[in-house]
């Protein structure tokens, strides 16, 4: 009740502004008419006045109608006055000025009316919309705190299930003397060890895509390494690599995601063996892609990574031997795919190169394969 009473007075101040501008404009004017004896003057000067006083009005009536918070609503109110105190103020200013100057001032009422309606209007217009951009600012706040909060309790309870099941798999190979058990073991251990990894970063991902980090200085050939091991030993692909000791980029932990999705994409179609390609790396090919990549040879696949510190920026170039991409296909690459309610890993990537302030592209690799392009800002540059 107190919540509905504060919006409805809000808008009836406002309604009362505009109205109380309307009758001193009508007063002014009638007795305008009364004393130079004509109507053709006064009357388009009411109707100037008139219109901007008839404008608040109405923006008043809509106010009543808009989502904005009490609050927010007095402020357009404060801002509606100081339109007025502002313009009146100037205006009469000026006057008083020519007055103590000795010179002829007309219509000094008129001007002031005027000023004054100009001055709601234009104070109404600009608080609606700073009060409008305060209450996105505070939604968005809001669902900021509320991610970073679901996020938090997320990767709580992943962590807690995952040591869990690292804890039994340990246990389960340790006790067992059967290799196919013991590997089934450490697979599951692996791969749970992956799952952290991929929880720990999602709140890193959250915030670059939401513009809401502070990036800092992180080693891409460190992170290239260490995703060549990984990827090697996951997918039995040869993983060459060709890195600087140090590659300095500004980004945030979340660039482990995009290293981890082009390398694992690239191992996935380098192999080429006939299986159903990744659902992220099926973006970019064609079904007559895919059926070509059951004929090339996948004995001993290659990925070949390398990282170039080019003046202000890093380059990341994954190149695979695989089908390829068409032509026709690269442009649409990292588009969201309809199927996904994520987009997928490329558009992910896609998404994180770009709000590092990089680039991201596909072109053809000298083994006839895809080769993805990433550059990113250097650390140290400048």
């Amino acid at each position: 009740m107190v919540r509905q009473s504060a919006t409805v007075s809000s808008s009836v101040a406002v309604v009362g502004i505009g109205a109380a501008l309307l009758a001193a404009s009508v007063a002014h004017h009638a007795t305008e008419i009364g004393r130079i004896d004509r109507l053709n003057g006064p009357l388009l000067a009411l109707t100037l006045d008139g219109v901007l006083s008839l404008g608040v009005t109405y923006g008043g009536y809509r106010l009543a109608d808009s989502r904005l918070a009490p609050e927010h609503r007095w402020r357009v109110v404060t801002w509606c006055l100081l339109g007025i105190t502002v313009l009146v103020g100037t205006t009469g200013a000026g006057i008083l000025v020519r007055q103590l100057e000795g010179r002829v001032v007309s219509e000094p009422t008129f001007q002031l009316l005027l000023a004054a309606d100009a001055g709601a209007v234009a104070g109404l217009v600009a608080g609606y919309y700073n009060a409008r951009n305060r209450a996105n600012a505070r939604q968005a706040e809001r669902a900021t705190t509320t991610l970073r909060f679901v996020n938090d309790l997320f990767r709580h309870d992943v962590r807690n299930y995952v040591s869990a099941i690292v804890a039994h798999a340990d246990l389960v190979e340790s006790q067992t003397d059967a290799e196919s058990v013991a590997d089934s073991a450490t697979t599951i251990r692996e791969q749970a060890d992956e799952v952290t990894e991929l929880v720990e970063n999602a709140g890193a991902i959250a915030e670059t895509v939401a513009e809401d980090d502070d990036f800092v200085r992180i080693d891409l050939a460190a992170v290239v390494a260490e995703s060549a091991g990984r990827v090697g030993e996951k997918f039995d692909v040869t993983v060459s690599t060709d890195l600087p000791e140090q590659a300095p980029v500004t980004a945030n932990e979340a660039v482990q995601s995009v290293v981890n999705n082009l390398v694992e994409n690239a191992a996935e179609h380098g192999a080429a063996s006939g299986r159903a390609a990744a659902a992220d790396g099926d973006a970019g090919r064609s079904d007559a892609e895919r059926t070509d990549a059951r004929h090339i040879d996948a004995d001993d696949p290659q990925v070949e990574l390398t990282v170039t510190n080019r003046g202000d920026s890093v380059r990341l170039r994954v190149a695979d031997d695989g089908p390829g991409v068409a032509d026709s296909r690269k442009a649409e690459i990292f588009e969201p795919r309809p199927e996904s309610s994520h987009g997928g890993g490329l558009h992910l990537t896609e998404t994180l190169v770009e709000n590092y302030g990089g680039d991201v592209w596909v072109e053809d690799s000298d083994a006839g394969g895809a080769a993805f392009v990433v550059e990113l800002p250097r650390h140290d540059a400048g």
